[in-house]
């Protein structure tokens, strides 16, 4: 994908996405709070969008906060479904990384 940066690894200035290392637990039928972690300040305007989003599972609300980004999901899954999340990240309609894959289950 051009324009495109894959972004894995520890979280560095190169590269400020830290990986995800816990399964995220998301309700089903309820909204779900968590923070991806991120090694340096976001860029002014940055926002996420789930690609290619597993039915039933979307992004409710995205805040900078210290340390990464605060998501709140909503889930409308059945319980046991599973699989990675894909974030991707853009400002202003250009697309920036995809952020590492975050492990997620319905329960």
């Amino acid at each position: 994908m051009p324009g495109w940066v894959r972004l894995v690894g520890t979280g560095s200035r190169q590269n400020p996405w830290k990986a995800v290392e816990t399964t995220l637990k998301l309700a089903s039928g309820d909204k779900t709070a968590f923070t991806v972690p991120v090694a340096q300040s976001m860029p002014s305007g940055m926002r996420v969008a789930l690609s290619d989003p597993p039915e039933g599972i979307t992004i409710e609300s995205c805040t900078p906060v210290l340390g990464g980004l605060r998501l709140v999901m909503s889930a409308k899954g059945k319980p046991g479904q599973k699989g990675n999340l894909i974030l991707e990240a853009y400002r202003n309609k250009q697309r920036l990384a995809m952020l590492p894959a975050i492990p997620f289950e319905v329960e």
